[in-house]
């Protein structure tokens, strides 16, 4: 009876085990596929108790079918493979809800080793896969989101803070830095040399007291690049409440800050120009309500302080005129969404009224919703004024009209008249001002008077000097008079009574020629040219009579109007003005032109000038008195060493003078305000290391009124000139110590021959013969040589260029030095070929002779001298090979000037004058070629030269 309540005892145990921990027993009896279940199990499944499955296929029903397959196949390989089944599924409620279950289990086996029995254990997992899943989804946002995410240690707070035990990839891309390199260190490694102090206190403040904190600061890249970034961190809590880790989210807001900067300058910008324009400009929140903006001309115009708008927005409308303010105000509510303008009056604080040109244009978001609207507002107060004015004479012009329409009623045909006579005189009145056309204004102005006076002709004629004349203009009825045009009349045609009356101004007035009383030859002229009667004003400019405008009538007399007279005197009037104009505009006609020609000749002279600079040999430049340079050529620019025009200009110039030479210019400077010629030489130091040397002139310039205007130079280089005088020195000095030394010994021997010293002492005094001869060829040899060079350097000698075979030169060269050879026991060796040059025979064997007679001379006894020839490509090389001493490395390429020789007791023992090599170079580069030397000490050497190969047309 114990061991039953033990037992019993146990199972209440194992019961409430399995109900606190909602894990369920099945028994699964394989031979009769009967299942059995805990009696807990239809709460888990949410079945209705008594209602659970009992057998395999029932129990599997309740599977996700997504799992089944999976299920089936894990418990086959378990049974199978004798071991332990564990799996997680999913199944379904019969409401249709899913659960999450971890099943356990194990079979047991009979003694035909067959599965018989499984026993196991199911437990709910549905919150833990929740959690996992919730989990999971918050993985995919840290591991995908464009921020950086950032998790550390909760401590130490003090240098060197909290490690770094996560980072996600958004991290790793933003900084450079990979996650092994940034897990165990801390975030100050993102830190640099503008990362904002004050931000980092302001976090290390928040992080102290376990508090989230938000901060914008300058990070750095792993290469070093800046980046700005806006942090939020905050910590994190385990179970116990204790602050374990912090999260640190950090988005690059490097563009956002570039935008506000790039805002901030265009903030600026607009400020100015908004502060500085004459207009006021304003800016309103129309959804707050709020003034934003309003430019300091407000101040200026309604002369009220803009602080007082920002505060109080009313008192604008207080400013209005008390007769606008309410249309102003319905305008604006009326159509503020959309583009408005408004005229206005305001009222300043000292009483005066101000009339203001008010436009708005509205400013909505996407959505089309107003969101702002900004204006200008102009003082047009001077226009209105204007206007106003412009208004009044309006009205008083309307009061002229109405009362010269009264008067039209009273004498409609007088006015009907007047007012052609005036559309006529307006017309030509216009034209006369407009036109510059003389001949034209003249012609319109007879035209139109022959049709307003209905009369048979009208003239116009110019007076010359001598007072006599000719018609310029005509206008006639064909059928009554008889065309003058162009006709010339002699200066009796108008007598000296009438000069002094036109000269006063005065018109004559002539009615009818039978009835008047008047001079006979005028009668007669006027019968002449068919007038009966005439009307005469003269035309005065300058205070002479420039000519007359004629009225006629032929065929019957006329009694002349006054207004007919008046309408003329204003013609006379308006002509004398165009004939000014006409006059003037010839004379600026031609001043143009001659102003034209001069600036083209100034064009031509500053074309002329700035070619002749461009390509000038010599430095050309303009300075001041202050020595900065405002022009320099080419050649000035090359000489400077300057690779610009700009380099050269103001002192630029003066950062390549050597720095010795400095300590002149300050003279040169206080020459140069003394207003005389300036001379000095420079060095000029290039920016590859050369020095070359300058001499640098410089006189004034003056104006026509004698003040100095600028200084115009020269900079010539001389550095090649003083290279060359160095050379002729030294050229000098080697030809007169190598003249002088063979005159010398000449002069010594021959000196004592002639004293009679060695009269009693034949040998010595043959040797003296012997010792003088040899100088004396030496001498002639020297020379020769000498003259033979110069020549050559000359181009005095003529090269008669010929196809020659090489080697046929190269053994005439041979055959000239056969003898030499054989005295210095030589062997001449010629390595036949066949090749053709185009060269001068006679000054290559020349070159042959001198190069074979120097390796004759320098070679040991028993030793061979090659002469060879190759063809190239391009060139013919020639090479002359012995065995002598060599020649040292420095001394390979100063052989080839004059009087250079390795050794200088060579000349006296080998008998050379030491211009063999130089004769060589020069017949070379007369040809076009290039002529070197190789040599190692000891072993010999070898001399080359080449000779072009011709070209087609050439050969």
């Amino acid at each position: 009876m114990h061991n039953v309540n033990e037992i019993y005892k146990k199972n209440q145990h194992l019961a409430l085990a399995l109900e606190a921990t909602k894990i369920m027993i099945w028994d699964w009896d394989l031979l009769n596929n009967r299942v059995d279940w805990s009696s807990s199990d239809e709460q888990l499944f949410g079945l209705i108790p008594g209602t659970f499955p009992e057998t395999y296929e029932a129990a599997m029903a309740l599977v996700h079918p997504y799992d089944k397959e999976r299920v089936n196949l894990a418990l086959n390989q378990a049974r199978t493979e004798r071991r332990d089944y564990h799996q997680e599924l999913r199944i379904f409620e019969s409401n249709g809800k899913m659960h999450w279950i971890e099943a356990k289990g194990r079979f047991f086996y009979n003694d035909e080793a067959q599965a018989v029995r499984m026993l196991g254990t199911i437990m709910g997992i549905s919150d833990r896969k929740a959690r996992e899943e919730q989990l999971r989804l918050l993985e995919s946002v840290v591991v995908n989101t464009n921020d950086a995410v950032l998790i550390t240690e909760g401590e130490p707070i003090d240098p060197p803070g909290p490690r770094i035990v996560y980072a996600n990839p958004a991290f790793t891309q933003m900084t450079g830095y990979t996650l092994e390199e940034v897990l165990g260190k801390t975030p100050r490694i993102l830190q640099g040399e503008k990362t904002d102090r004050a931000a980092l206190d302001k976090t290390r403040t928040a992080m102290q007291n376990w508090q989230a904190v938000q901060v914008e600061l300058v990070n750095y890249t792993k290469d070093g690049r800046e980046f700005w970034v806006e942090i939020n961190i905050f910590p994190i809590k385990d179970d116990t409440g204790w602050y374990t880790h912090w999260v640190s989210v950090q988005r690059d807001i490097t563009e956002r800050k570039r935008t506000e900067i790039v805002l901030k300058q265009s903030e600026e910008r607009f400020r100015q120009i908004a502060e500085n324009i004459q207009d006021v400009f304003w800016v309103l929140d129309f959804v707050k309500q709020q003034l934003i903006y309003i430019s300091p001309a407000y101040e200026r115009i309604w002369q009220r302080k803009r602080e007082n708008l920002y505060v109080a927005p009313t008192e604008w409308i207080d400013s209005l005129h008390p007769d606008d303010k309410e249309r102003v105000l319905a305008t604006f509510y009326e159509k503020v969404h959309q583009e408005f303008e408004r005229e206005y009056r305001i009222v300043r604080p000292d009483g005066t009224v101000r009339w203001i040109r008010d436009r708005g244009f509205p400013v909505k978001d996407e959505f089309g919703q107003l969101q702002r609207v900004i204006g200008i507002g102009q003082d047009i107060t001077e226009r209105k004024l204007a206007q106003q004015q412009l208004q009044q004479l309006n009205e008083e012009l309307e009061l002229r009209v109405k009362q010269r329409t009264l008067e039209l009623e009273r004498s409609q045909a007088i006015l009907q008249q007047q007012v052609e006579r005036e559309r006529v005189m307006t017309r030509l009145t216009q034209e006369i001002r407009q036109s510059l056309n003389l001949t034209r204004i003249l012609n319109n102005v007879v035209v139109e008077v022959q049709k307003l006076l209905a009369t048979d002709r009208v003239i116009i004629y110019q007076i010359q000097s001598d007072w006599t004349g000719h018609i310029v203009a005509e206008a006639i009825v064909k059928e009554e008079c008889s065309r003058i045009l162009n006709q010339i009349f002699p200066e009796e045609a108008f007598p000296e009574k009438c000069r002094q009356r036109y000269l006063q101004g005065e018109v004559y007035i002539l009615c009818d020629l039978n009835k008047a009383q008047i001079i006979s030859c005028v009668a007669d002229f006027l019968a002449e040219i068919q007038v009966r009667a005439e009307l005469v004003v003269p035309i005065i400019q300058k205070q002479t009579v420039w000519g007359l405008l004629i009225v006629h009538q032929c065929s019957e007399p006329r009694e002349w109007q006054t207004w007919e007279i008046d309408l003329l005197k204003q013609l006379t009037s308006q002509m004398a003005i165009a004939i000014q104009q006409s006059e003037l505009y010839e004379q600026l006609k031609q001043e143009l032109q001659e102003r034209q020609r001069t600036e083209a000749a100034l064009r031509q002279g500053e074309t002329l000038f700035r070619s002749l600079s461009e390509f000038a040999p010599v430095g050309i430049y303009l300075c001041d008195s202050q020595g900065k340079n405002i022009y320099t050529n080419p050649c000035c620019q090359t000489i400077y060493g300057c690779h610009s025009l700009e380099e050269s200009l103001g002192y630029g110039w003066l950062e390549l003078v050597h720095p010795e030479d400095l300590q002149v210019i300050p003279q040169w400077f206080t020459l140069l305000k003394t207003n005389q010629e300036v001379k000095v030489e420079l060095r000029f130091i290039h920016k590859d290391g050369t020095i070359r040397y300058c001499r640098v002139k410089s006189v004034p310039i003056f104006s026509e009124l004698g003040e100095q205007i600028t200084h115009v130079g020269i900079a010539e280089d001389i550095t090649e000139s003083l290279v060359i005088e160095k050379m002729k020195n030294e050229f000098i000095s080697i030809v007169s110590h190598e003249l002088k030394t063979p005159l010398t010994s000449i002069h010594g021997s021959l000196g004592l021959l002639a004293a009679g010293v060695l009269k009693n002492q034949p040998d010595t005094a043959q040797q003296m013969l012997d010792i003088a001869a040899s100088d004396t060829e030496r001498l002639v040899r020297l020379v020769n040589d000498i003259l033979d060079l110069e020549r050559l350097e000359a181009n005095k000698v003529t090269i008669l260029k010929q196809w020659c075979d090489a080697d046929q030169l190269m053994r005439q060269a041979v055959k000239t030095l056969h003898s030499l050879a054989a005295e210095g026991n030589i062997k001449l060796l010629i390595l036949p070929t066949s090749v053709q040059v185009w060269a001068d025979s006679d000054r290559i064997i020349q070159t042959l002779v001198n190069l074979v007679s120097n390796a004759i001379k320098f070679s040991l006894p028993k030793t061979t001298v090659r002469l060879s020839v190759e063809v190239l490509p391009d060139h013919v090389l020639f090479k002359v090979q012995d065995q002598g001493r060599g020649i040292p490395n420095d001394k390979l390429q100063t052989i080839f000037g004059r009087f250079q020789q390795v050794d200088a007791s060579d000349s006296r023992q080998k008998g050379g004058t030491g211009l063999g090599l130089a004769i060589c170079r020069s017949i070379v580069q007369q040809h076009g070629g290039r002529i070197y030397a190789e040599s190692m000490l000891g072993k010999g050497s070898v001399f080359y030269f080449t000779l072009p190969q011709p070209l087609q047309s050439e050969g």
